[in-house]
């Protein structure tokens, strides 16, 4: 049976916002989801309904800043290329596994943890916050330091910063769940990836518009910019009005994946697609050794910027 629950707050003081801008929000959000039955909810409840233009617009603009601050921190192009520029080029063959696994193995031991809280839009907050302060430690390692000790700093710091992108990773499609209708969770996703790229369009253009050879401290203050761009997106988080929700039935992901090894010698097409999957790693992989022979024959700014231009394009 549908639940039909009008979005437009009753209560605008408890939500702290003012009655216009509440106003506001609904016909945005009435707008974007252009459909005759935008007001219902079928798998929330029915307070968190109420809720939902607000925290629809909070959780994208967190997405938003979220993504602008990947990609300004992206081990496959700025990354890779601070690895040369610190004169540390034979590290970059860590920065992309580190970054990929040290954010997904951690999510299978932590994530029924998670689950036990009933509330968990703050381990997203905290998580934002544990990558503002790794990106500030890569910066401090770009200015204090040089060759392989800045290397070092800045592998290090990614580690720190993938376990932290653990803790959101988990944390997001939980909060989602609880706060967002299901129909409305793709469109989120959708806009929130359209406007990201569109954002570091626009953010490249101005960066690295005729930029000549960069100095440290302008690759300092690239990565500051993108540890505010976590700040900010953790303080927009916090605001998110989540009900508290279920406890249980969160299982071990790490004990459950080694129980099910045996899929790989017994179900040959799920054997077949994990190969096929690992052999289109080798995308990855390369990728930061493109920009390291695109640096080796031209160190200027734009350069990097053309890296940032395509991954924002794509």
């Amino acid at each position: 049976m549908k639940v039909l629950i009008p979005l437009r707050l009753t209560n605008h003081e408890e939500a702290g916002l003012p009655k216009q801008n509440s106003d506001t929000l609904d016909q945005l959000y009435s707008l974007i989801a252009n459909e005759e039955d935008a007001r219902v909810c079928k798998d929330i409840p029915a307070e968190a309904c109420r809720e939902v233009p607000r925290n629809f617009f909070l959780i994208l603009a967190s997405n938003v800043l979220t993504k602008l601050g990947d990609l300004l921190t992206s081990p496959k192009t700025v990354l890779a290329w601070l690895m040369s520029a610190v004169g540390a080029p034979a590290l970059v063959a860590w920065l992309v596994p580190i970054r990929e696994s040290g954010s997904m193995v951690p999510q299978m031991v932590i994530g029924a943890w998670v689950r036990q809280k009933a509330v968990r839009k703050w381990f997203w907050t905290l998580g934002s916050f544990g990558q503002a302060l790794s990106v500030l430690g890569m910066a401090a390692s770009v200015w204090f330091l040089e060759g392989y000790a800045a290397g070092g700093g800045i592998v290090a710091c990614l580690i720190a910063f993938s376990l932290a992108r653990g803790f959101c990773s988990v944390s997001m499609k939980d909060v989602q769940g609880k706060c967002i209708p299901k129909t409305r969770r793709g469109r989120l996703s959708g806009l929130a990836t359209t406007l990201g790229g569109t954002a570091t369009v626009i953010m490249t253009v101005l960066l690295f518009w005729d930029r000549g050879d960069p100095s440290l401290a302008f690759y300092s203050a690239l990565l500051v910019l993108a540890a505010g761009l976590w700040i900010i997106a953790g303080f927009l988080f916090a605001g998110v009005d989540e009900y508290a929700g279920e406890t249980g039935g969160g299982g071990n992901a790490l004990k459950d994946a080694v129980q099910s090894l045996s899929l790989l010698r017994d179900d040959a097409p799920f054997r077949h697609f994990v190969i096929t999957r690992a052999l289109l790693l080798c995308s990855a992989l390369a990728s930061p050794y493109f920009v390291v022979l695109a640096q080796k024959e031209s160190d200027i700014g734009w350069m990097l910027g053309v890296f940032l231009l395509a991954s924002s394009l794509a």
